[in-house]
């Protein structure tokens, strides 16, 4: 998530699989693969090549659909959803990357089920049944708002193009090497998701590796020590019940690719691309349709961040770097516009999120490449920002921490801001998705001054109180380490003051805007 700045020198960096750090040399690139996992479209439909995984063969093909109902149990408004299971592969060696296995052998592949299995009515405001609860019921946060969401113009808009504006916060876990988000070992599902909505926050952005999805064992009892239901469940039941708990909250849900193998991120790494060796981009495109048509039904699933953080990629011999809009192997706009197209034919009701390069803080292409997917008011973008950056290998240009406010306005309008300009061909929503600090810093009071002037929407790093998957602690949470104290700090109250939407559609009389 957060590096310092790099020396224009070529480093060696290891390859971290599952966690643990290899000094290997890696090929990357993409590769057709021959009969890697499959993921099928519909009913038995032809599947998609997944490229050949870490280990070995092919994989088996997951199919959607399922029994009605849910393997976790839960019920929704408006009918019940398919089988959410994830099942063992039944190739002979095939596994997902970074060596993820299954009971029985290698090579599992993701059941979408029909529809995730939850069901979410159009106009929020009714609360539904949740598997694995411990405390006490949750109230719906999003009354009023008509979902599902898009995008018109520079605002992301409920269905009567109303703007909706998305102040949320990270939480992070699924990502790294547990599979599991943090603090489940603390406090109860629902008393921290009470938590976000009572603090005024409406969106949660949950970081998730791709290797997280093809484990089928289940997770380690300690890992949810405080939620006894979850125990004996699989990752990404797991995260099937945190989705489940924080949108019968009445809140959003951004799903993002953090990683593809189990790790914490960043690095100048072989994760800094959307692929890697073992895990192509046709399969990264798989793993994302499986995702979107995983949680269709549920509306307020409201988002598909592809990627964290396109970057360079170093390693001992050279320094691959990523483009947008210049063509080639590495190109991440032909990239996203790929996929985006692709988690759009899945699930039509989400919006495609699209990072910047060089660390999500680099959107300058936008203006000459625009994404354009189909349908158009479906794509918005995301940039990042910490005070070390811009931090990509040879940058010798100013830090955000070292600016005065007005050069700050000014770097961050010609990186990310002027997406916003209305009337533009490129113009869109721009979603600040990370950005955060130990303390009330000069650099975070003027970043946040930009945000207010351009009423942005956001998500802060970082919920999670810690500690790491690593035993590390976590110097940028709003929780405390029991999960259950609020670091109640100028921080908190910053980002309070930016939760109410002051510009937009049906908000401010000024603002308009017409579909795209």
């Amino acid at each position: 998530m957060k590096r310092g700045r790099l020396r224009s020198s070529v480093i060696a960096l290891p390859l971290l699989l599952g966690g643990c750090a290899h000094g290997v040399e890696v090929d990357l690139r993409p590769s057709a693969g021959t009969g890697g996992r499959s993921v099928s479209a519909g009913t038995g439909g032809a599947g998609h090549d997944g490229g050949t995984l870490a280990g070995g063969t092919s994989g088996s093909a997951s199919s959607a659909g399922g029994a009605a109902g849910t393997e976790m149990g839960t019920s929704a408004t408006g009918g019940s959803g398919g089988s959410d299971a994830m099942d063992a592969g039944q190739g002979p060696s095939g596994s997902g990357p970074g060596g993820a296995t299954g009971a029985g052998g290698s090579g599992s592949t993701i059941d979408a089920g029909a529809g995730g299995g939850k069901v979410i009515d159009t106009d929020a405001g009714g609360r539904d049944a949740v598997a694995g609860m411990d405390t006490g019921p949750l109230q719906d946060a999003a009354v009023g708002v008509a979902l599902p969401l898009s995008t018109c113009g520079r605002w992301i808009v409920d269905k009567n193009l109303k703007r909706v504006k998305l102040v949320g916060v990270n939480w992070y876990g699924a990502n790294d090497v547990n599979y599991v988000v943090g603090g489940l070992d603390k406090a109860p599902l629902a008393q921290i998701v009470n938590t976000v909505r009572d603090l005024g926050f409406n969106t949660v952005r949950l970081p998730f590796s791709n290797e997280m999805l093809y484990v089928t064992t289940t997770v380690a009892n300690a890992t949810v020590a405080a939620n006894t239901s979850l125990r004996g469940k699989k990752p990404i039941e797991v995260f099937d019940a945190v989705v489940d708990a924080v949108t019968s909250a009445g809140l959003f849900v951004i799903l993002d690719n953090h990683s593809t193998h189990a790790q914490e991120c960043c690095s100048y790494d072989a994760e800094a691309l959307w692929y890697t060796s073992d895990h192509s981009e046709a399969a990264w495109i798989a793993d994302w349709e499986s995702m979107a048509q995983r949680y269709a039904s549920n509306l307020r699933v409201i988002g598909a961040d592809l990627r964290e953080e396109p970057r360079p990629f170093e390693d001992v011999f050279s320094t691959t770097l990523v483009n947008w809009g210049q063509g080639g192997t590495n190109d991440w706009a032909a990239a996203a516009q790929r996929a985006g197209n692709r988690v759009l034919a899945k699930n039509s009701n989400i919006i495609v999120f699209v990072e910047g390069i060089d660390a999500a803080d680099n959107l300058t292409g936008v203006k000459a490449h625009p994404i354009a997917l189909q349908p158009a008011n479906k794509v918005a973008y995301m940039s990042h920002q910490f005070p070390t950056f811009p931090v990509f290998p040879g940058d010798t240009s100013l830090a955000y921490g070292d600016m005065t406010a007005a050069q700050l306005k000014t770097a961050s309008r010609t990186q990310w801001g002027y997406i916003l300009d209305p009337g533009q061909t490129f113009t869109a929503p721009v979603l600040l998705g990370q950005f955060g600090a130990p303390t009330q810093t000069a650099w975070l009071t003027n970043l946040e001054a930009y945000m207010r002037e351009l009423d942005m929407d956001f998500t802060f790093w970082v919920l999670n109180g810690g500690p790491k998957a690593s035993g590390a602690s976590e110097p940028f949470a709003i929780l405390g380490s029991d999960w259950t104290t609020v670091n109640r700090d100028a921080r908190l109250t910053a980002l309070q003051a930016m939760q109410k939407a002051v510009r937009g559609p049906g908000i401010a009389a000024g603002d308009t805007c017409t579909q795209n």
